[in-house]
């Protein structure tokens, strides 16, 4: 493309798209613009394009030439400036998501778990280790709070945990769940503020897949739960974790949740370890296609999926913008069951991946861990 060095031109069903992926920057012409981009790209300079339009269009030659130069200003080959990582340009301002996995006890034994979480474990963090790991997550500007095991609503006092943390308007809590004790709590939870507390509860499919890795009639027991929630006036999202078996239940689920009231849907990987197997393991390629089939349904039934909403924010982000990797250990961290700092939920208990512990303080930790430091300069 001796005129448009840095953009390449991908068709697709609904139009052309033009994307500079070194900047990275893209655009959407008009088929009349998309035209004369073409005959830039083909040419040597605007003058042979706009002398090639002029023949085409039956165009006066000023006038071709006139349209050439001006869509060609409009289009920047400028080079972008070297990218150095994200440690060239991002600073430890504070974090804003703190994790906590609470406990490795729960109610169910589901043959996925990354933990082997069941109700025969014993790892639960004291209850001052808690509010301690809390008060220093919150003085580093943390207001998001994620809870996570195990069954977080195992926990001792898990409610009076949430009602000190929400107390603060500024606070959001989040608890992944797998929503059978949920009903119990009902009252409870419709006296929390309905805004800043998420249910985030497990779904692994239909039934029979459902089921299949939690038990015998637990997918009947949660669906009756639901519907207490609906009634309670308790909002939901639906977490679904992909795998081989319940990849082709993913159109359905969006029915599924639509039909209960749900309007969320949150996808999380398959991760081989714990009682994750490979086998159970599907690829973002295989993935694809029934997550389109998903989005479009959803888009029909006014049910937004989190992570297609993340996309949309990142591709319509301002240009020269890169999202690479994820948060861990610049704005979030995981606390495990016994204090244990690590760079996320799902790395929690891996001792190469260990920061560090509560003792030493959350701050010192997250500024100071060579394991974060080196996450940070990847």
């Amino acid at each position: 493309m001796a005129t448009l060095q840095n953009w390449i031109r991908l068709a697709t069903d609904a139009g052309p798209v033009y994307v500079d992926p070194e900047k990275p920057d893209w655009f959407v012409p008009s088929p009349e613009a998309d035209e004369v981009l073409q005959l830039l790209a083909d040419s040597r300079d605007t003058d042979e394009a706009a002398v090639r339009l002029a023949a085409a269009r039956s165009l006066p030659l000023g006038c071709a030439l006139l349209t050439t130069e001006r869509l060609r200003a409009q289009v920047s080959d400028a080079p972008a400036p070297p990218y150095t990582g994200r440690a060239s340009h991002l600073q430890l301002v504070g974090l804003k998501e703190c994790w906590f996995h609470l406990t490795n006890r729960c109610n169910l034994a589901c043959g996925h778990c990354l933990f082997g979480a069941s109700k025969n474990s014993q790892a639960t963090m004291p209850t001052t280790l808690l509010r301690q790991g809390l008060g220093q997550a919150r003085q580093l500007g943390c207001t998001l709070f994620c809870f996570t095991g195990g069954e977080p609503f195992l926990y001792p006092d898990f409610m009076g945990v949430l009602g000190e943390l929400l107390a603060d308007p500024a606070v959001h809590a989040v608890v992944l769940t797998n929503g059978l004790l949920l009903d119990q709590y009902r009252d409870a939870l419709q006296a929390m503020p309905q805004g800043r507390l998420h249910l985030q509860v497990s779904l692994d499919g239909l039934e029979e897949n459902h089921d299949h890795l939690r038990g015998p009639g637990s997918f009947g027991r949660l669906m009756a739960i639901l519907d207490t929630l609906r009634a309670a006036g308790l909002a939901v999202t639906l977490s679904v974790a992909i795998n081989r078996a319940n990849l082709a239940d993913l159109p359905a689920l969006v029915d599924l949740a639509a039909a209960k009231g749900i309007h969320n849907l949150h996808l999380l990987w398959h991760f081989v370890r714990g009682k994750g197997t490979v086998e159970q393991f599907v690829t973002p390629a295989e993935i694809l296609p029934t997550l389109i089939a998903a989005q479009e349904r959803a888009e029909r039934l006014k049910v937004t999926i989190d992570n297609v909403e993340t996309m949309k924010s990142q591709v319509f982000s301002t240009p020269g913008t890169r999202h690479d990797l994820s948060g861990a250990a610049w704005e979030s961290l995981a606390v495990g069951p016994d204090g244990a700092i690590f760079p996320s939920p799902a790395l929690v208990d891996i001792p190469e991946l260990r920061c560090g512990h509560l003792s030493d303080g959350l701050e010192q930790v997250w500024r100071s861990s060579p394991v974060l430091h080196a996450i940070r300069q990847a």
